[in-house]
């Protein structure tokens, strides 16, 4: 006669010690997650406004520019900036610099001006030009906007632009952020 005797391992729970003195039984309670919070909200919740904040009043900031000057601005959520053409970056609205350039959009349309803008830090560090003095030399010239104030062709209405997109429609390779001339 043959005797099969089948030995089952030991299977020991990987939450208990060896040691009887350290199996402390784990709370057996469960308690059930809070409901969340079920609020009814009327066709008003979605149509009426919300008062605007009038107490706040905007914060006021000085941004110093490459020559110096300090610039005032305004900031806050409904204050507008513009993206800059060569940094992709929102710039204030003050501290930028918008292309005056009248293109021909086509024969029915007519002309609109350029919409490219630079920022401040862009045109000096790229292209050695100073927003401030652009804006200050209070020149018309024809071709251009007559109510902006100045008269400024962008580098990319020039043909001279380093962007990134403009290098890449050259088939050159992008300058990159390091980029000095």
């Amino acid at each position: 006669m043959m005797f099969s005797i089948v030995v089952q391992p030991f299977v020991r729970s990987p939450m208990k010690s060896l040691d009887s003195h350290e199996n402390i039984p784990l709370p057996t309670t469960t308690t059930a997650p809070p409901l969340p919070k079920q609020i009814q909200l009327g066709i008003e919740a979605f149509t009426k406004k919300r008062p605007a904040d009038s107490d706040n009043p905007p914060k006021v900031k000085k941004f110093r520019t490459a020559s110096g000057e300090l610039l005032p601005v305004l900031s806050g959520p409904d204050k507008q900036t513009v993206i800059c053409h060569q940094c992709r970056k929102h710039t204030h609205i003050p501290l930028s610099i918008q292309c005056t350039r009248l293109k021909n959009v086509g024969k029915s349309s007519g002309e609109r001006r350029c919409m490219v803008s630079y920022c401040h830090r862009c045109l000096t560090n790229r292209y050695k030009e100073n927003a401030g003095t652009i804006k200050s030399r209070n020149e018309d010239l024809l071709g251009h906007v007559a109510d902006a104030g100045y008269a400024w062709t962008c580098p990319a209405c020039r043909g001279v632009c380093n962007c990134s997109t403009h290098r890449k429609r050259l088939g050159l390779e992008p300058l990159g952020y390091d980029f000095v001339p």
